[in-house]
């Protein structure tokens, strides 16, 4: 893991409670690096991490799947006195930390998950490409 990226999920679920108007739950500390599909990439520094949440009176961490191998380095008291909620996407991100996220993402179609340089779509055929003539986007 490198350092800095580790607020992705923490501001990826601002944005969607400012976008559907749904509250974050105000007792979760949340921490991971998000990829452009909603992967839940790990994060360095999580014994620090958990610390301080508990220091600030947090008792529900959200953190990386690949993470879980990092909580042994935790003291014993605060992993006890925590619930620890681990997530490998983005779905689940927002279903744990927006109030009725459950209930929100219940309703949203969510494209099949894929591993990492597996295409989603098929190339499209050559008749429906668009010519090399042909701008596809405006220039001011």
């Amino acid at each position: 893991p490198k350092e800095g990226p580790s607020a992705g999920i923490a501001l990826a679920v601002g944005i969607a409670s400012a976008l559907t108007r749904r509250r974050v739950h105000c007792n979760l500390a949340m921490t991971g690096e998000i990829t452009l599909r909603g992967r839940v990439l790990p994060i360095g520094g999580l014994k620090e991490k958990m610390l301080a949440a508990h220091r600030a009176g947090l008792r529900t961490v959200l953190i990386p799947k690949t993470n879980e191998k990092d909580v042994p380095e935790v003291p014993e008291k605060i992993v006890k006195d925590m619930t620890i909620i681990f997530a490998e996407h983005m779905d689940e991100v927002l279903k744990a930390a927006l109030v009725g996220g459950e209930e929100l993402l219940a309703r949203v179609p969510m494209p099949p998950r894929t591993e990492p340089g597996v295409e989603t779509e098929p190339e499209p055929d050559a008749d429906q490409r668009p010519a090399a003539d042909i701008p596809t986007h405006v220039t001011n």
